[in-house]
Order: structure tokens, then C-alpha cells, then sequence
């Protein structure tokens, strides 16, 4: 059975170095004397042996030298005639000694006597169990059994830590029976009880900071404390080592050895039950331990005292109106079993049907419905996100040799390593994980340094630029809050809705204020929101599932990527189906058939560009359907260094230039190629940099300035790019909170006046919003359900394009239809700049007129010029 998918050094690495570390430090030692033990054993009894040869051999050669006389023996006396007393009897050595049934051995006290006779008589008796080798191989095996078998949990370390237990006491057992009394008398043994265990921590305070890295001698009041502690540390060092010196100089080196490892189990006993006290009853309820698997978050009591509290004030007691759903039936469904006007919602994204939310005075729903029970709920409930479930910080997950040893490199410009050392130090020893998280954001911003110090014309400006961009990464992360609490990566969270009515009650009671104001905030974009209906709804009748990319030609016809139909659908601007593009049957890798498409677009020479995701690859069609061309197939930059290599190419989008861009998703990165797939360049590389992508989709050019814009749905936000693909800025977006656990991606386009960018919420909100060029959120708006007329609104918005009356084409994925909505009536209050010739600095394309109701610093400064 395998359970957890834990990697397989996932109790050498996280458990028992975590909370073990004295057994298993002491069983380790237990095993190197056990072993020296046998290894002196076998040679001097092969000494022995070799003595006991050479012996023989040499009274052979006496004999030799002799002559030997035959002469006749005489007759024996008969038996009769030997009167021998008891006490003349020969005594019959244990060699010869035959037991008959049951063993006397095993049916009378031990004797010591009788069993070192047997092992003078033959080397190989074993009088005895041999337990010390019997727990030995215990605890090899226990290890080596459950590192191999498929289930690994935290539980299961009790096996291993049992036998590693009775050897680790067997060892300590061993050095404190060493010791001699009249030594410890005579050396001041007293004098060693209070120096020994301060001398070891004063040498962990001097050696941690050195291995950590952590020592930096400069004029900064941090680094002068620092080395101000550590020199006071390694003072206190050297005066303890001299006084044991001095003090241990008496009772000799190895009863001093003794009692040093006395001391250094003693203060690791000390740790140990701290470690099992952190544990036990301080983060018993946090995943900051890893000697917990996943369980539930402190969210979950609170949720349910909260519930309680409202059944209570409100006097509707048990019978108060709760929702919850399958996501967090695990643990409501036992919390919440006093509650018998319950309703239970089950089912995927988009499955809440209104009517199970009728009269619910409190809903809680895991991730997946809360999108849907945030639009059917709508302002009447107050929102709170909690975490549910957690598990402990995966980042040992996918060890390698590269890995390890960038934790441990010395390169002096690798300066992620030594806050990696310090971060898995403290996790250690107080299970804060600051330290590791600063170290992982340093690790994604150092290589811009590279990139700075280039900016310098000597060595020394180089350098000096290297340093300053270090120093500025190392406090931008410094405040870094990945491995927070309530930010916890490995998590599960819910989602609880409070009608706002009831929670108005209870707070003007004066109860609950803290809650309201822990709720969710609300966001720029959220402020900008506005209801705007469709035009028309298009392609329900298609039956396309899960479509994506879309494009427009002249001829205002309309093109969809039918992504789990493995198919383009062209339909006219009535919804009717024109033809369909891509090989019969699709989903495989023949020219022309697609597999899971997810972007399109209509080049200027009249062809049909379209990222054919799954099978790795671009092709080109004509606009009638036939197959041209195709590049592109399977690889990763680590493996596969060609230029044609994708990863799941989510959308493609051709420049003003001619070239296609495809968003090489999975490899983070933009590929550039001509119209004929020639290879012309990469923009950006994996990272958060600027001028870095993570999980690139949406892809969008400005008409006016050739701008490229791209949507980052892991980074969270949008990155702009000149012409040649040197960033400009970004932005971060309040939204795809959620993307990592989602099959959707973010996709953008540029309005035709070139000032709004239009951006799809999939997950969260289900809303389009419009930013203007410097990022200002300036409208968000979605169709209103009418449940009446069973019309409704966007459900999971995907692919985007603007028709030349500025009509904007949203594709839905969910409900597998296309929304056509009204120009907006709005404009961004930042004009973007159209390019410039080099030879006669002249403007190519006119600017966009500005509206006068519109006023904007550009815009003032060209009139002041």
C-alpha cells in the first residue's frame, strides 16, 4: 500500500534527526563500539589461533630430533584392581560433559564459571542470547523495512525508535559504568559538572554561525552584534577547554572522554524532551511539526465555537440553518452533528444549485464551491477564508546531488546557502521557518546580480554592483511570508459565509468584533465592479466542452479552440457552426490533428496559428481548414536545449512584427518565431524577477505602442515587454489566488484604443477587469444571473478578442458558450506611446484620441510642450 508519497529518506531526513536525535546518535556509537568489539575479537582469536600453529609446529620439530624406541608395553592392571576414591577421580573437562533431554543448562542458575570454561573450551559457544546483536539487526531491518514499504507516516517512527532506544541506553549504560569513582573524586568532578555542559553549548554558539554562514564583518550595527555574541561565545570556549584541561588532567584522557559524553546525552536528553514538548503541547496544532501528517487547522474549532455562538444568540439553538459541503465534510460532518436543519452540498465547480442555500445562516464550503456560493450569496453574506487542512513544509521533496550541495556551496556569490544552513538550523532546533523562506527568495532573486554587475565598466564597479544588488535582495526577502501561519503553502482552506443580517446582530451585541475585522479585504478591482450584460450569447447549441482560445478574421468570423474536443470550431456571428479545423480523430500527433488546443490566432498573411498544447507543437492552417505547417515538439530546458522544445503551450499570439509569440507555459518562458517557425529568440526565464515568468499564458500585443503583455497566473500579475522583449514593469493582480489548484489559466487582451487591459478572474471572482496601463484596476464587471429566465452570467472566463467595433469576445469554459459584450464606455487615463523610427524619429502610428472628459499627466505635459 503506498500512502503519503513521501520520498524515501523521509524518516532518515525528517523524523528521526528531527526528534530522535539521541537514540539514534546514541545507537550509532553503540554500533561503531559493538563493531570494534567484534573486529578486536576475531583478531585476537585469530592471534591465538596462529600462536597455537606456530606452538604445534615447533614441538613437532622437538619431536623430530628424538629418536623414538619401540618397546613392548605391559599388560594393563584389571579395572578390578583400581580402588580410586572421589576424591582421585579425574575431572571430566566440559568438553565431554553430555547432556541427555532437556538441558540442564536451561533448568538451573547460570554459571558464570561453567560458561567461561565453555568459551575458553570452544570460541564459537554462544552460552547466551546475544541481544545487543539481536537489537542491532532489529533496528537495521525495522529502518531499511519501512523506508522500502510504500506506506511512510510520522506514526511509524515509533518502530524504528524502540530498538534504537535499547541500544543507545546499552552505550551510555557502558560509559557511565566506566567510570571510577576515585577518578572522579580526585579530578573535581564537580568543577566538570558546571563547566563541561557550558564548554559544549558555548562551542555550538561558536561553530553554528560558521557553518551557517552567518558571520559577516562589516560596519552594519547587525553584523557588529553578531560578531560582538560570537566572539563573547568563543571566549567563554577557550576558558572552559582550559579548565577542563586543567581539572581533567587528573583523572586521565579517558575517563575525561567519558565524562564529556556523559555531558554532550545529558544536554541532548534535555533537547529531546523539548523537542517533545514543542510537539506535544505547544504546535501540537500547527504544521510547523513534522511529527504530524495532515490534520486540522486551529481555524476549524474557531469556525465551529463561532457557529455555536450565533445558534446561540439568535435562540434558534441546533435547529439553526447550516450548509456545508463535501470539501469540508472532513471534520463538520461530526462537529456539526448536533445540527439537524443541516443541507449538504456535493459535486464540482459549478454544481450549487441556489435553492440548497435557501435560509442558511452560516455556509462552509472548501474551494472548489466557493466560487459558486460567493456568486449566489452575493453581498448579503460576510466572507471569512480559513485553513482547513495542513500538512507539514514539503521543500525535502525531489532531493538531488544539485540540490544538496547548493545548500551546503561556499561560492561566495551563492549567497541563498548560508541563510539555507541558518533556515534548517532554526527549523531544527524551533521549528521557524523565517529564515528558510528568506533563503528561497533570495535564491529566486540573486541571478539578477549577474545581470547588474555587468553594468560596471572595471572589476571594482562590477563588484561593487554585484555587492549592492546583493545587500538589496537580502532585505527585500528579509520580510518574506511563504512559511507564514496563515499563508501556509501545504494547505486545504474553507470558506465560511455569515448572513450579514444575523452577524449585524451579534456584533452590535458586542461580540465578534474581531472577526469582522479579520474578513477578507476588499480589493481595488472589487471596488471597480459593475453589472453589464451581454449583447449575445453564442455557441450553445455547438457542443463544444472546455474551450479556450479565440480569434476574429476580417469576415467577423468567429474561431474557438474546442480544447477537450481536440478541435477548432468556426462559427458566424449568429452562433451557427461554419466548419470545424483539426485532423479526424483528434487527440493525436498526426500533421494536422490536434490535442487539447488551448491558443489561436489569425497572422497577417491569413492563416490560423494554434498552440496545439498537449501534443507540444504549433501548427498552421489555412483559414478554410487545410494544413501547412507545424514546429515544435516535447522537451524541458534542463534535457532538451533545442529551440523548437515546448512544454504545454498554452496560447500564442502574433505581433505587430509578423512573428508568432507562444507561451511555453510549463518552461516559463515566450518563444519567438518567424511565421515560417524559424527560431528568432526566448523572453524571460523561470523566476519573479522582473523580466521572469512563472506559469505564463495570456498573451496580448497594444495596437498602438507593440507592447507585449503577458498574464502570469503563478506570480500573479501581468509583466509588460517592449518590442525586442526587454521588461518594462509589472503589476501584481488581486485574483488566481487559487490557480495552483486549478485547471484554468489566465488569458488578457489589449482594447483597440490600446489604453485598458482586460484581464479574465477565473476562480476566484468570475469577472473580466480592465487596468489601465500603469496598472490601476478601472473596471471589473460580469453578466447578472437572472434565475428566472435561466440566463447566466460568466462561470469560468478564458479566451479573449476584440472585434473592430470594440465589442469584447469572452470565451466561457465552463458553460462552453461565447459572451459578446458592448463597447465600454471607458477609457485608462494613461495613452501609450506609439514607437519611433531610429532614422527620422518620427511617430509610425497616430495616438489614440483622448476623450475630454479625461485628464492625464501625459497628456498635460504634451499640451505644455
Amino acid at each position: 500500500v503506498r500512502r503519503g508519497s513521501q520520498p524515501q529518506y523521509y524518516y532518515i531526513l525528517t523524523q528521526l534527526p528531527v526528534y530522535e536525535f539521541l537514540p539514534m546518535l546514541g545507537s550509532l556509537c553503540a554500533g561503531i563500539t559493538g563493531l570494534a568489539g567484534l573486529w578486536r575479537w576475531r583478531r585476537e582469536r585469530a592471534e591465538a589461533d596462529e600462536a597455537k600453529r606456530q606452538s604445534a609446529a615447533l614441538e613437532e620439530a622437538v619431536l623430530d630430533d628424538y629418536e623414538v624406541v619401540d618397546e613392548p608395553m605391559s599388560e594393563p592392571p584389571p579395572l578390578e584392581a583400581l580402588e580410586l576414591s572421589a576424591d582421585d577421580a579425574p575431572y571430566p573437562g566440559y568438553s565431554v560433559v553430555r547432556y541427555e533431554g532437556v538441558s540442564p543448562r536451561l533448568t538451573r542458575p547460570f554459571d558464570e564459571q561453567e560458561e567461561a570454561e565453555h568459551r575458553a573450551d570452544d570460541p564459537e559457544w554462544i552460552g547466551s542470547l546475544p541481544f545487543l546483536g539481536l537489537v542491532g539487526y532489529w533496528a537495521v531491518m525495522i529502518i531499511l523495512a519501512l523506508t522500502i514499504a510504500g506506506e511512510k507516516m510520522p506514526w511509524l517512527t515509533t518502530h524504528m525508535t524502540v530498538p534504537l532506544t535499547l541500544l543507545a541506553g546499552w552505550w551510555f549504560g557502558r560509559m557511565i559504568g566506566g567510570l571510577r569513582r576515585e577518578s572522579l573524586r580526585d579530578g573535581g568532578w564537580l568543577i566538570l559538572v558546571i563547566v563541561m555542559p557550558l564548554a559544549l553549548v558555548a562551542m555550538v554558539q561558536v561553530l553554528v554561525p560558521v557553518w551557517s554562514g552567518g558571520l559577516a564583518f562589516d560596519r552594519s550595527a547587525g553584523s557588529l552584534f553578531t560578531i560582538t555574541n560570537w566572539l563573547a561565545a568563543l571566549l567563554i570556549w577557550l576558558v572552559c577547554l582550559y579548565v577542563i584541561g586543567r581539572v581533567g588532567l587528573k583523572m586521565g584522557v579517558g575517563q575525561l572522554g567519558r565524562v564529556a559524553v556523559i555531558a554532550a546525552g545529558a544536554i541532548l536528553a534535555l533537547l529531546t524532551a523539548r523537542a517533545a514538548v514543542l510537539a506535544s503541547f505547544v504546535n501540537y496544532d500547527y504544521a510547523t511539526e513534522f511529527l504530524v501528517y495532515a490534520h486540522s487547522g486551529p481555524a476549524v474549532k474557531t469556525v465551529l465555537s463561532e457557529v455555536d455562538r450565533i445558534a446561540t444568540l439568535t435562540n434558534e439553538g441546533h435547529n439553526m440553518r447550516i450548509v456545508f459541503d463535501d470539501e469540508s465534510s472532513w471534520p463538520y460532518t461530526w462537529y456539526f452533528r448536533h445540527y439537524t436543519n443541516y443541507g449538504f452540498i456535493r459535486g464540482e465547480a459549478g454544481s450549487v444549485e441556489p435553492s440548497s442555500l435557501d435560509g442558511a445562516r452560516v455556509v462552509v464550503v472548501g474551494s472548489k464551491k466557493a466560487g459558486d456560493v460567493r456568486r449566489i450569496l452575493g453581498d448579503r453574506y460576510y466572507e471569512f477564508g480559513y485553513i482547513r487542512l495542513w500538512w507539514p513544509m514539503q521543500e525535502y521533496f525531489n532531493l538531488n546531488y544539485d540540490r544538496v550541495a547548493n545548500v551546503f556551496s561556499l561560492d561566495s556569490d551563492n549567497i541563498a546557502a548560508k541563510y539555507y544552513r541558518k533556515g534548517m538550523f532554526d527549523m531544527w532546533l524551533n521549528r521557524t521557518y523565517q529564515t528558510y523562506g528568506q533563503a528561497m527568495c533570495i535564491e529566486d532573486k540573486q541571478t539578477r546580480c549577474e545581470s547588474e554587475a555587468l553594468m560596471g565598466e572595471t572589476p571594482e564597479e562590477r563588484e561593487q554592483f554585484r555587492q549592492n544588488c546583493q545587500t538589496a535582495v537580502i532585505n527585500e526577502c528579509r520580510s518574506d511570508q511563504r512559511f507564514d501561519v496563515n499563508n501556509w503553502p501545504v494547505s486545504d482552506r474553507m470558506y465560511v459565509f455569515v448572513d450579514k443580517q444575523v452577524a449585524a446582530e451579534i456584533w452590535d451585541a458586542g461580540i465578534g468584533s474581531s472577526t469582522v475585522d479579520i474578513r477578507e479585504p476588499e480589493y481595488p478591482e472589487d471596488r471597480v465592479y459593475r453589472d453589464i450584460s451581454a449583447d449575445v450569447v453564442l455557441g450553445e447549441d455547438l457542443g463544444m466542452v472546455g474551450p479556450r482560445g479565440i480569434a476574429i478574421d476580417d469576415e467577423g468570423l468567429i474561431y474557438v479552440a474546442d480544447t477537450d474536443h481536440n478541435r477548432v470550431v468556426v462559427m458566424d456571428q449568429q452562433g451557427n457552426l461554419v466548419r470545424t479545423i483539426g485532423a479526424d480523430p483528434g487527440g493525436t500527433a498526426d500533421p494536422g490533428a490536434l490535442r487539447q488546443p488551448w491558443g489561436l490566432d489569425i497572422g497577417p498573411d491569413g492563416n490560423l496559428y494554434v498552440a496545439d498544447t498537449w501534443n507540444h507543437r504549433v501548427q498552421v492552417f489555412m483559414l478554410t481548414g487545410e494544413f501547412i505547417r507545424a514546429w515544435g515538439h516535447e522537451g524541458v530546458p534542463s534535457q532538451d536545449v533545442s529551440t523548437d522544445a515546448f512544454w504545454g503551450p498554452r496560447e500564442l499570439k502574433v505581433g505587430l512584427d509578423g512573428n508568432v509569440y507562444v507561451s511555453d507555459t510549463g518552461n516559463k518562458r515566450i518563444r519567438v518565431y518567424t511565421a515560417d517557425g524559424t527560431f528568432v529568440r526566448d523572453i524571460g526565464s523561470a523566476g519573479a524577477a522582473l523580466g521572469q515568468l512563472d506559469e505564463p499564458v495570456g498573451l496580448a500585443f497594444n495596437p498602438i505602442s507593440g507592447n507585449l503583455y503577458v498574464a502570469e497566473a503563478w506570480n500573479k500579475r501581468i509583466q509588460e515587454f517592449e518590442r525586442g522583449g526587454l521588461p518594462l514593469r509589472t503589476w501584481d493582480v488581486n485574483m488566481w489566488f487559487r490557480n495552483r489548484q486549478s485547471y484554468n489559466r489566465p488569458y488578457i487582451a489589449v482594447s483597440n484604443d490600446g489604453t485598458l487591459i482586460y484581464v479574465t478572474d477565473m476562480d476566484d471572482r468570475h469577472r473580466i477587469v480592465a487596468y489601465s496601463l500603469d496598472g490601476t484596476p478601472v473596471m471589473a464587471f460580469n453578466q447578472p444571473d437572472n434565475l428566472e429566465s435561466g440566463t447566466l452570467g460568466l462561470r469560468s472566463p478564458a479566451g479573449l478578442a476584440f472585434d473592430d467595433r470594440g465589442r469584447l469576445y469572452v470565451v466561457d469554459a465552463e458553460l462552453a458558450r461565447v459572451f459578446v459584450f458592448p463597447p465600454a464606455n471607458v477609457m485608462g487615463g494613461v495613452q501609450p506611446v506609439p514607437p519611433v523610427t531610429e532614422a527620422t524619429d518620427t511617430v509610425l502610428d497616430e495616438p489614440t484620441e483622448e476623450p475630454a472628459d479625461i485628464v492625464t499627466e501625459e497628456a498635460t505635459e504634451a499640451a505644455a510642450g
